[in-house]
Order: C-alpha cells, then sequence, then structure tokens
C-alpha cells in the first residue's frame, strides 16, 4: 500500500497491507461427534464456517472429551475411548480474528464388545409393560456406530398412535446375551 500526503513537498511511504476477509458469522458445522465405543479407535475432524480462517479448537468451561479422547488445536477429537457412559463437553473453535463460538458436544461412549457396521437397520418391538401392550418398528441409519437419523412407529394401549417419529443421535450396543438395544438422542 503507497500512502502520499498532499503537501509542497510530498511524503511518500510503503509498507504492506494485511487484510483479513471474514466469510460471514462464525460457527460449527454439524454433525458433531455422537458415539464411540471403548478400546475402539475414534477419529473425528470438527468443522467450522465463517469468520477469518485458520481456526484453533478447544474445550473450554472446565469441560474435556470422554477418558481417553484427545482434543488437537486443529479439531481433531481422537483416541481410544477408556470409560462407558454418556459425557458433555464444550466444543470451541477460535478464527484468525480472535471470534469464538463455542456449543455443547453430547457424547455416548458404548462398552466394549461387538459392534454393527455402517448401514441401514430396522427393528421391530411387541411386549407388555405397566401401561398394558406396546408395539413399535422401525428403522435408522448407523455410522461410525452412531445413529445419524431414523423414524419409527408407536402403538401402545394407553397412548394410541404415533407414526413417523424421529430418531437423531444415540448409539447401538449388542449385549452379551447377543440382543442389540437402541439408545436415542431424541424420539
Amino acid at each position: 500500500m503507497d500512502v502520499q500526503e498532499s503537501e509542497t513537498v510530498p511524503q511518500t511511504a510503503s509498507a504492506p497491507l494485511k487484510l483479513a476477509i471474514s466469510g460471514g458469522k462464525l460457527t460449527i458445522i454439524s454433525p458433531l461427534p455422537t458415539a464411540g465405543q471403548v478400546g475402539v479407535s475414534y477419529n473425528f475432524q470438527a468443522s467450522a464456517q465463517g469468520g477469518v480462517p485458520p481456526y484453533t479448537w478447544a474445550a473450554i468451561n472446565n469441560t474435556s472429551p470422554p477418558p481417553g479422547l484427545t482434543l488437537s488445536s486443529s479439531g481433531a477429537l481422537s483416541g481410544a475411548p477408556t470409560t462407558a457412559g454418556n459425557d458433555t463437553f464444550d466444543l470451541q473453535v477460535t478464527d484468525a480474528a480472535n471470534t469464538s463460538f463455542s456449543q455443547n458436544v453430547s457424547m455416548t461412549i458404548n462398552p466394549a464388545g461387538e459392534s454393527l457396521p455402517d448401514g441401514s437397520y430396522s427393528f421391530s418391538f411387541s411386549g407388555t409393560g405397566s401401561n398394558g401392550a406396546i408395539a413399535m418398528n422401525g428403522g435408522f441409519l448407523l455410522q461410525n456406530q452412531a445413529v445419524t437419523i431414523g423414524a419409527y412407529d408407536e402403538n401402545s394401549a394407553t397412548a394410541g398412535s404415533k407414526v413417523n417419529q424421529q430418531l437423531m443421535g444415540g448409539a447401538v450396543t449388542i449385549g452379551a446375551n447377543g440382543l442389540g438395544q437402541l439408545t436415542s438422542g431424541s424420539g
């Protein structure tokens, strides 16, 4: 950039100019990490958009990823989970202009054991509970041991029929008896 004054004897100066052009509001892009399994290698790359790249990532508010997983400053969440359970942590991205955006992340770490391969699955359930008979059937998509999306219909003696209820988040575990258990983050 050149600057020149308008005096009788003009002075001229030159210096490099660095412009930071924002790509809009800084946000974390979905999907967020969801499920893992004890003892199984886990790799997830967080993504952001907007703001001024490059981005720096951190867990904030005295929170951390599940035990056995580490979050790098480049947004890589990796390792092998060591403890089964449900964990939450606050994921923050900071851009080159020192603007930050954070989001709470909820992860299910399943116990060690067999896991299902990625793909589409269907299920059917019928039984009797304290409020009478219930029947459910539906399907879901499993990716990286996490339920990404699905839907189910439910008929119960007390509530009647509910159709096309959405499943998002959660996981499928296989018990020692060989039966699967579906836990959902919503639905």
